[in-house]
């Protein structure tokens, strides 16, 4: 493979400078990605293997994607892990799914982490309308995006163990690339551009649910943990909830089965009794009898879990015995605190906009807008210091003009946006 002259050298310097002045890049773990892997992109595609070498693969290509202890087989070339593919148009697919940014595979345990590293603002795009439906209000769109970029934020921030940032999933937030975005979900993410909530001057854990059922909860007595800004409110917002009201009902060999496989061997249940409310009114402590007189105590959120959260779909609910089977009537969906979003689209509705709705929730926050300039967030694509026999490539000349002129445009717009960055709170000044 021949070695890119110093000018394409340049161009691959330039684009690191340009994009990353004002973005922060987050590693998001695929754990929808499953074997057998197939990559495809529309665009001209480059490789930087674990040798940090960079190799241009082809244009518009689709290829299977093999992996044997250290190495990735892409067709019939191989290289170190970990990877990092990376496609000229900011996009590719794998498995037929979507993703803006880049694709980053790396071994860890025994197995493989397929990471989509891309900037914090487009990741939004696939996760706003995938936590909020698209046809909701925008004003609380917009409130669910500021919310959803500073738990980002938060996370991103103290997240150096895992060698990621965020789960695409409910672990942290539902990401879904391309095919979660929505117009609606554009134009939030965008009005809203870089904001975020601080307390005291530092990045606020923007804990969000979907439902209230009429209050929400002190984070307390969920993970044990205070936080200062987020307090038990009434909530008179989410009522229109499908979730408002619920019942469960399930027959005491399954919930035995169930506590068993949980670590609770009792026999023969008898009734399930509260012993302690939290000050919202949910379940802390339950208690679980059985015939011959023995009990086990379990924590409400430990028992919602053990149930299934889907099926007890929050810790607020009463709980009635009968003789085969446990009937549960309850109300809200998810842990309770922060944002209720059933709340939030009900406030929209009357008028209310997303810092109406966010100061309900959260007390005594600013929202602000965060910069990312002066090399607070950096690609890990391409590394700046780098000599030139490190780039390797198959390409025409003919192309590199091509290249240069969308640098030159993602440039110019990087002067336009230099003044908007003036005022803002530099990113490490917000999160210790």
């Amino acid at each position: 493979m021949k070695v890119l002259q110093k000018f394409s050298l340049f161009i691959f310097i330039f684009l690191l400078s340009v994009s990353s002045s004002h973005a922060m890049d987050l590693k998001i773990k695929l754990t929808r990605v499953k074997a057998p892997y197939v990559f495809h992109a529309q665009s001209a595609t480059y490789i930087k293997d674990g040798n940090e070498d960079i190799f241009f693969i082809d244009d518009s290509p689709t290829l299977k994607i093999s992996l044997r202890g250290k190495k990735i087989f892409l067709g019939k070339n191989s290289f170190f892990l970990p990877v990092t593919l990376y496609a000229s148009e900011n996009r590719f697919y794998i498995n037929g799914k979507g993703y803006r940014g880049r694709l980053y595979i790396n071994p860890v345990d025994g197995g493989y982490n397929f990471l989509n590293v891309l900037d914090i603002e487009d990741y939004l795009k696939g996760v706003v309308t995938k936590e909020m439906p698209a046809n909701w209000p925008l004003e609380a769109i917009k409130a669910q995006s500021i919310i959803a970029r500073t738990y980002a934020i938060y996370k991103a921030t103290r997240s150096e163990d895992k060698g990621f940032d965020l789960y695409d999933s409910t672990l942290d937030q539902v990401y879904y690339g391309i095919e979660g975005e929505s117009d609606t979900g554009l134009m939030a993410v965008r009005a809203t551009k870089d904001m975020i909530l601080l307390h005291n001057g530092k990045i606020i854990k923007s804990f969000y649910h979907s439902t209230s059922g009429g209050r929400t909860e002190l984070p307390e007595m969920v993970w044990g943990e205070k936080y200062p800004y987020l307090t038990s409110i009434t909530c008179n917002f989410d009522r229109a909830s499908p979730a408002f009201y619920w019942e469960y009902k399930i027959s005491k060999r399954n919930l035995e089965n169930l506590l068993r496989k949980a670590g609770y061997p009792g026999r023969n249940l008898k009734r399930i009794k509260t012993l302690r409310y939290t000050p919202s009114g949910r379940n802390k402590m339950m208690r679980v009898m059985y015939q011959n007189r023995s009990y086990v105590d379990i924590p409400g959120t430990d028992f919602r879990q053990i149930v299934g959260n889907g099926k007890l779909k929050s810790t607020l609910f009463h709980v009635v015995s009968r003789a085969d089977s446990i009937f549960f009537n309850g109300r809200g969906s998810g842990h309770g605190v922060g944002l209720c979003q059933w709340g939030a689209r009900g406030m929209a509705e009357k008028g209310k906009t997303y810092q109406q709705i966010i100061k309900k929730y959260y007390k005594n926050i600013e929202i602000n807008k965060i910069s990312y300039v002066h090399g607070e967030a950096m690609s890990d694509f391409i590394e700046k210091e780098i000599d030139d026999n490190t780039f390797k490539q198959k390409k025409s000349k003919n192309d590199k003009g091509d290249i240069l002129s969308s640098f030159i445009e993602k440039a110019d717009e990087q002067d336009l946006n230099e003044e908007s960055e003036r005022g803002k709170i530099p990113l490490k000044d917000i999160v210790k």
